[in-house]
């Protein structure tokens, strides 16, 4: 204390000079800096050599490069703040790591730090990803695109009027790139012949969105991804050279068809069956077989096919819920079997179901049910028909969806067998669908005679049964409200949206009603 008091005395007494006082003052500046640094030391990161501190900056970097919705997403200015800035050891260190330089935001930084990230990035491969719509976005760009061969993604997006500015960037070889993906968004441009001087050794990835490119082009060559959409008609290649380019690409590993609403397979069950065993589809693919004849040759083939049974389950005709998240119930693959004849023919439907892996099927969802027949009969469930045993094949079935007003009644009636054949003994009838635990109604009035009735009854017989109904979900269901309770004292949960009306339909009448999700006793 007695040094410090000395010191700041003879600070006071140092003359009224400007030079004096101004190297005085760089002096304390130098000291005081050389007590940070000590101090810095402190922490354990400052124990560690460059080399590794480069490699924590570098991964920091790489979250500048995920989606922007990603919770660990920092903006390449945001990346710099948090090496360059926090003391001089991080900013000498980042400042020798060339790679750290080469992250850059092509649409949002400005012109100055591009031109400053590229002198210092050096030689280091480049990843140039922009939205051209922004004039400093075309503008950075460019100035990547001068020195194409250091360029290893480029990642564009852009209209016809932005390609007129940089298509003669794309002339020169491209030695480095691996990734290409061109996204035209409102009309369509066409690549010219020469581009990158057919010299793209290395490129694996080509994705390309309202871009024409000639049938022989060298883009289409060693690639392990493909992915064409929105080509303009008259530039569009025949089927036949599709299949001869595929075909020369033994590397391939992704063949992406955003675009494609419907792969059409006409041959044979035993090839189309061969084929697909060989296809890679998303979680929830829908595949339509149909077959316009009275019957279905090797229909055992199907469950060859790996893409139509997992473990988690399958549906017909899953979805997602109004959020757009997939539910649960959903997660597993969509199996959508149709037929070119109607009506169907109940054999046909037997053969099939015994072709399908029934007991794996945990949702049916009857908006578009399997046996359909033509107006006027809507019904899911034919009178005619004996529907108990089908259904037995579907033991692990827990919900039924969009049990709607013209098939609701013939759903109960189906349920409950005892109650429709009063001479049987309830006893002896077992129970369709043993897991089935919720049902869904949509468009269905709850005050028809038969409706609340057979469900009361069905809740009744499951329960005395030891396979309880434990939810009732109504989507736009009209007079729901007056049957909760009833419900509820049966025991089980209503889910109900509080619309009182059907779907679509117009009624400015009723009030907005509360939605409800109630439990019994919860009163």
């Amino acid at each position: 204390m007695a040094a410090t008091t000395t010191e700041l005395a003879r600070l006071l007494s140092l003359p009224l000079d400007p030079a004096v006082l101004l190297g005085e003052r760089a002096t304390l500046l130098r000291a005081i800096a050389a007590l940070d640094t000590r101090r810095n030391q402190l922490a354990p990161i400052s124990k560690l050599c460059p080399e590794l501190l480069s490699e924590i900056f570098l991964v920091i970097a790489a979250y500048s490069r995920v989606s922007a919705d990603h919770p660990g997403y920092l903006s390449a200015a945001e990346v710099r703040t948090c090496t360059m800035g926090v003391c001089h050891q991080w900013r000498y260190v980042a400042l020798g790591c060339t790679r750290l330089w080469s992250y850059i935001d092509f649409s949002w930084d400005s012109r100055e730090k591009v031109k400053n990230c590229l002198l210092h990035s050096k030689s280091t491969p480049l990843v140039v990803q922009a939205s051209l719509h922004r004039p400093l976005g075309l503008a950075n760009v460019l100035l990547a695109l001068e020195d194409m061969c250091r360029i290893q993604c480029l990642d564009l997006g852009f209209s016809p009027s932005h390609f007129d500015s940089f298509e003669h960037f794309l002339l020169p070889p491209a030695p480095a790139l691996e990734v290409l993906r061109l996204n035209c968004d409102s009309s369509s441009v066409r690549l010219p012949p020469e581009i990158f001087a057919c010299e793209t050794p290395r490129l694996r990835e080509l994705e390309l969105r309202g871009c024409a490119i000639p049938e022989d082009s060298h883009l289409l060559r060693n690639l392990t991804y493909l992915s064409v959409d929105g080509t303009p008609l008259d530039c569009a290649f025949p089927a036949f050279r599709w299949l001869e380019i595929l075909d020369s690409l033994p590397l391939l590993q992704v063949l992406s068809l955003s675009q494609s609403f419907s792969l059409a397979l006409e041959g044979c069950m035993e090839d189309c069956s061969d084929m697909l065993g060989h296809i890679s589809f998303p979680p929830t693919p829908c595949l339509e077989i149909k077959q316009d004849s009275d019957k279905l040759p090797a229909t055992q083939r199907l469950r060859s096919l790996g893409i139509s049974w997992r473990a988690d389950g399958h549906k017909f005709r899953a979805s997602t819920d109004e959020t757009g998240d997939v539910s649960p119930e959903s997660s597993g693959s969509e199996f959508c079997l149709a037929f070119a004849r109607e009506p169907l023919a109940f054999p046909l439907l037997l053969a099939v179901l015994d072709a399908l892996p029934t007991s794996d099927i945990t949702v049916l969802d009857l908006a578009t049910p399997l046996c359909h027949c033509p107006p006027p009969s809507h019904w899911v469930f034919r009178v005619a028909e004996d529907w108990t045993g089908p259904l037995h094949r579907f033991i692990a079935v827990h919900t039924l969806r969009r049990i709607q007003y013209d098939w609701a009644g013939a759903v109960l009636d189906l349920l409950v067998p005892a109650f429709a054949l009063p001479r049987v003994d309830a006893s002896a009838v077992p129970v369709l669908l043993p897991a089935l635990h919720t049902l869904e109604f949509v468009n269905t009035a709850f005050d028809i005679p038969a409706i609340v009735p057979n469900l009361m009854d069905l809740l009744r017989w499951r329960t005395e049964n030891g396979k309880p109904i434990r939810t009732i979900s109504a989507y736009f269901c009209k007079n729901v409200l007056s049957k909760v309770r009833m419900l509820e004292d049966a025991g089980v949960e209503v889910k109900w949206d509080g619309n009182a009306r059907f779907e679509g339909e117009e009624d400015d009448s009723d009030p907005p009603v509360v939605p409800r999700t109630r439990r019994m006793g919860a009163h």
